[in-house]
Parts: structure tokens; C-alpha cells; sequence
């Protein structure tokens, strides 16, 4: 399951026909589980609508009224003023390091029996080699990724979540591999709407085709 898996990951097309339901793809949203796929890839092709399936990923997170932080770009401007945003890695670095502190504030209220209910956070990398590349300080650019990946693996547990697309993806995918949801871009192919793709639950090597448009409802 897991070379089926990686396989996806290099290649973007899955090796097997996906499973939909009778009227057609599933509404991604109603059967995205935090507590399953703790963390989501989004994989695709330059131009097959990555993008803005991240943006209704984050509007619907938006709704669930959890915190959310882009790192490099914001996509949608109405979506840019109720995240938090980072164009820089420097920027970034500081979000990030703020998220990986709640974390461990997260994991030491566990320790001492005094956790209450966790609002989830949501934190959306986008192309982070570009990000990297935004500062020659290489000092920086370690301790961003660093965090990041402390962040995937431990996120899961206090409920805190990465959405990550680009060329970082097979890293932190092999990271996040147990707790990883892979989201496949359609564009179209196997008549399949624009806005719609293929979803791998962790685990799992069966695909189901998903849509995106019901995440304002």
C-alpha cells in the first residue's frame, strides 16, 4: 500500500481507477476526518487547480472558526483576512515557531491533566522551496523546516493540521505517512468536474472520487 502510495506522490495519476458513489463524486467535506487524515497533501500538475481547492479547503476550516496560517501565497483575498499570512520565509518562521510553541503547550497541559477541548489549527504550505528561497539566510531556512516537519509529526495528537502542496510534499509526506491524506487534482480527466479529484485516505491504496464545491454549505 505504501509503494502504491509513493507512487502517487511522483507520478500525480493514480495507478487505479477511483471508486465514486452512484450520483457521481463524493462531497469531499463529509468525509474529511481531522482524527484521520490529520494532515492533507494536495498534488497536481502547475496549472490543474491546486490552488483553488487549497482555497476552499481553507474557507471551510475558515467556517469551523480554527485558527488557519498560510505560508506563501495567498490566494484568496478574502480568505487573506482571517488567516494569518507569511510571503517570507522570515515571516513564516516566526508563524510557524508561534504554532510549534502552542503545540508543546498543547502536549504539556496532556502531561498535566489539565487539557480542556482544542480548537483546531490549520497551517496551509504552500510551494515552500519558493518560500525558502525567499531568504539566503541558511540558518532560517532550517529552522523553518525543521519546525514544520516537528510539526508533522506531532500535530496529530493536539490537534493541530498541515495542508501542504509543491515540491516539499514527498518530504513531509514521508513524515505524516500513517496520519496522510492525499488529494489527487482531476482537472477534468475521467469526467470528472474541474474542481474535483481523487482522495487517499491514510492507509489506504483505493481512491474515491471527491468534489470541492460544498465547502460553503
Amino acid at each position: 500500500q505504501n509503494s502504491e502510495r509513493g507512487h502517487i506522490m511522483s507520478t500525480i495519476h493514480p495507478p487505479v481507477r477511483p471508486q465514486s458513489s452512484a450520483s457521481g463524486p463524493i462531497d469531499f467535506f463529509r468525509i474529511w476526518d481531522l482524527e484521520e487524515a490529520a494532515h492533507l497533501a494536495v498534488v497536481g500538475r502547475i496549472g490543474d487547480g491546486r490552488a483553488a481547492i487549497v482555497d476552499q479547503l481553507l474557507d471551510h476550516f475558515v467556517r469551523m472558526q480554527g485558527p488557519t496560517a498560510v505560508l506563501y501565497p495567498v490566494r484568496n483575498p478574502q480568505l487573506s483576512r482571517v488567516t494569518t499570512h507569511a510571503k517570507g520565509a522570515a515571516a513564516a518562521a516566526v508563524i510557524v515557531q508561534q504554532y510549534l510553541s502552542e503545540l508543546h503547550s498543547r502536549y504539556s497541559a496532556i502531561e498535566r491533566r489539565k487539557l480542556v477541548a482544542l480548537d483546531p489549527i490549520l497551517i496551509v504550505v504552500e510551494s515552500l522551496d519558493q518560500l525558502l528561497a525567499t531568504t539566503a539566510d541558511q540558518r532560517l531556512r532550517r529552522r523553518l523546516k525543521l519546525n514544520l516537519e516537528a510539526i508533522a509529526l506531532l500535530g496529530k495528537e493536539v490537534n493541530v493540521h498541515l495542508v501542504f502542496s509543491g515540491d516539499e510534499v514527498p518530504r513531509l509526506a514521508e513524515l505524516t505517512r500513517k496520519d496522510l491524506g492525499i488529494v489527487a487534482i482531476a482537472n477534468g480527466q475521467d469526467a470528472l468536474p474541474i474542481a474535483a479529484g481523487w482522495f487517499f485516505a491514510p492507509r489506504s491504496a483505493d481512491p474515491c472520487a471527491v468534489r470541492f464545491d460544498g465547502g460553503s454549505e
